[in-house]
């Protein structure tokens, strides 16, 4: 089953690496992007992880059993 969440950059531009691709995105202040999630096999999808981590000027996310689709506010593919 897909689960979905937005992130926000509320006052200040936010940088977000997904790992393990190690592929960066900038959100700028007030935007958002969207992330969508489905487990690989319906039967492990009890191990499906997303894992949100901060690290000083970043938000790291990564993943296990999972796999990730992620939007910008427009509606544009940002691959992760």
């Amino acid at each position: 089953m897909k689960s979905n969440f937005k992130l926000y950059a509320h006052e200040q531009e936010l940088h977000v690496r997904f790992e393990p691709s190690g592929q960066e995105h900038i959100i700028a202040a007030g935007d958002y992007i969207t992330i969508s999630v489905w487990p690989l096999r319906d039967e492990r999808s009890e191990d499906a992880e997303l894992t949100l981590d901060r690290w000083s000027e970043e938000i790291v996310i990564s993943q296990d059993w999972c796999l990730l689709y992620v939007e910008d506010s427009m509606g544009m593919d940002l691959c992760a």
